[in-house]
């Protein structure tokens, strides 16, 4: 029924509609051409960012891996300055094993805390719910030793008023 309508129109309606509709289309031929190369560069520009972008990506994982990798070089020398602490001990057997042990943790553990606390505040800016477990560890850790640093401050600074005070005291 739809073909039927078509084989009896004549052609000469179009023949007269085809010049009308080639002078709308003239003009606007330029600006698809514009818009179909402006299409080009802008996908262009989208793959040159997403480009950029991971190279920043990239460079920024660079730099912390290579401040990580100071950070533990730092702490490996410290290792070894206390291994090596703890070895001169032993050779010279002036202390009990257990204490030898406990006094190389202590030292080890101080030089962690202070190698680390620097970076507690970077910690600390990651999101709870995005922290591995060695990051919480860590955090809790420092911030632990952030406290007993204070304490201790304010411990000593109770002594010295104590000593100060009883110093000048006169004496009966």
């Amino acid at each position: 029924a739809d073909a039927s309508w078509y084989k009896g129109t004549s052609t000469a309606g179009a023949e007269v509609l085809l010049p009308e509709v080639k002078k709308i289309l003239t003009p606007v031929s330029g600006d698809l051409t514009r818009a179909a190369s402006m299409q080009t560069k802008a996908e262009d520009d989208a793959r040159l960012h997403r480009e950029l972008t991971l190279k920043l990506r990239a460079s920024m994982a660079t730099s912390e891996i290579e401040v990580t990798s100071a950070s533990c070089d730092a702490l490996r020398g410290c290792l070894q300055e206390v291994q090596s602490e703890l070895a001169a001990a032993r050779h010279a057997n002036r202390e009990p094993q257990a204490l030898k042990n406990k006094t190389a943790a202590i030292s080890l553990i101080r030089s962690f805390a202070t190698l680390l606390m620097p970076q507690l505040e970077n910690l600390e800016q990651i999101p709870q719910a995005q922290r591995t477990p060695s990051e919480a560890a860590a955090i809790n850790f420092l911030q632990a030793a952030k406290a007993a640093a204070a304490h201790a401050a304010q411990a000593a600074q109770v002594e010295r008023a104590k000593s100060e005070a009883s110093e000048s005291s006169p004496n009966p």
